[in-house]
């Protein structure tokens, strides 16, 4: 597995779980007063569960944009480092 990408996903879980906590903690503060937001009231538990799931997904999205990018930086060396080897070099292609 590619570190960047065990990297990305470790990432990714402890973003998760931080901005869901601080909701969690948002409702235990303000959810009983925030009527508008919390129709059925403040059910933390229900409301941390769906933060995680919707954080996960959201959070998702920059794994793919982040393995493009990676993937084509690492084309770009490795092409430079394929011009640079004077054993890959041929008289017939030239």
């Amino acid at each position: 597995m590619n570190i960047l990408l065990l990297g990305n996903i470790i990432l990714m879980i402890i973003l998760d779980l931080i901005m869901s906590l601080i909701l969690l903690g948002k409702i235990n503060t303000y959810g009983a007063g925030m009527w508008y937001v919390y129709p059925d009231g403040a059910d933390a538990t229900l409301y941390f569960t769906r933060a995680l799931g919707s954080y996960f997904v959201l959070l998702n999205n920059m794994i793919p944009l982040d393995l493009v990018i990676t993937m084509e930086i690492a084309k770009i060396i490795l092409s430079k480092i394929i011009e640079k080897d004077p054993l890959l070099f041929s008289e017939k292609n030239q």
